[in-house]
């Protein structure tokens, strides 16, 4: 999820590989992180928002995930970012 796709996106996650996790953190221009977890639970895109003070929206892909998983995840989210 590399922000230039998706205008409207910050994503606070490294690109770098060397600090990059298995969960990306990101923020949707004028929706908040549970607002963005609800929209994609209607979509059965389960997502969460950080916990912490300073919450963004969190998502992740695992190896029970397919890429055409993967791929309807993040069409969901540019949606999102275009909306």
């Amino acid at each position: 999820m590399l922000p230039h796709l998706f205008p409207g996106l910050t994503l606070h996650t490294p690109v770098d590989p060397e600090l990059s996790g298995g969960i990306s953190c990101y923020e949707l221009k004028g929706i908040n992180p549970e607002e963005i977890d609800k929209k994609l639970a209607e979509k059965r895109i389960r997502t969460n928002a950080s916990p912490y003070k300073v919450s963004y929206a969190r998502v992740a892909a695992g190896i029970m995930n397919s890429p055409d998983e993967i791929d309807a995840v993040l069409r969901e989210i540019r949606a999102l970012a275009k909306a």
